[in-house]
């Protein structure tokens, strides 16, 4: 499990707390996990540093429970209200999606309905005028041109699908 939040020693043995606030800040996992320095070193330049590579707070020693306790409630709090929101941009995000999707079914529907309309009317007409060679001919032409522009809009959509679909890769179920 991944911490809400790292209190974090600058002076430490072997790796200081610089060199793993940067490895934390490195990685996409890690990154957002606010880290608060705890240090003995309390001079600008290394509360500069500290905040410079990542840290959201700087806290030097001897601490105080309370104010220290309070700094970590804020930054929690700061944290929930992050999540939150890049919650509600994602689903702001869907929702967008959803209604382009919805609002160009709904292009398509009209267009491929005006069309039906269309060859609809013209086969009523060669009904009406069986009797007469020529108006037949000329209405099949239109009843054709309006189908050919249907099989324009579908195959359109085809492609569209194509075009979008998303890649597919093994991954072990492990």
């Amino acid at each position: 499990d991944k911490p809400e939040l790292i209190l974090l020693d600058v002076m430490m043995p072997e790796m200081d707390g610089i060199e793993v606030c940067e490895r934390l800040q490195a990685s996409e996992e890690t990154r957002p996990i606010p880290i608060i320095f705890v240090t003995a070193r309390s001079s600008k330049e290394g509360k500069l540093e500290g905040l410079g590579v990542g840290a959201v707070d700087y806290i030097t020693k001897p601490i105080d429970l309370d104010e220290t306790l309070a700094r970590v409630q804020t930054q929690l709090r700061f944290a929930a209200i992050n999540r939150e929101i890049i919650d509600l941009q994602r689903r702001l995000t869907e929702s967008r999606r959803a209604a382009t999707i919805g609002a160009v079914t709904q292009g398509i529907a009209h267009n491929l309905n005006n069309l039906l309309g269309v060859v609809i009317g013209y086969l009523d007409l060669i009904k009406a005028y069986a009797d007469n060679p020529e108006l037949v001919r000329k209405n099949a032409q239109n009843v054709e041109d309006a189908v050919q522009r249907i099989v324009v809009i579908i195959r359109q959509l085809g492609s569209l699908v194509v075009k979008t679909r998303l890649s597919v890769t093994k991954v072990s179920l492990q």
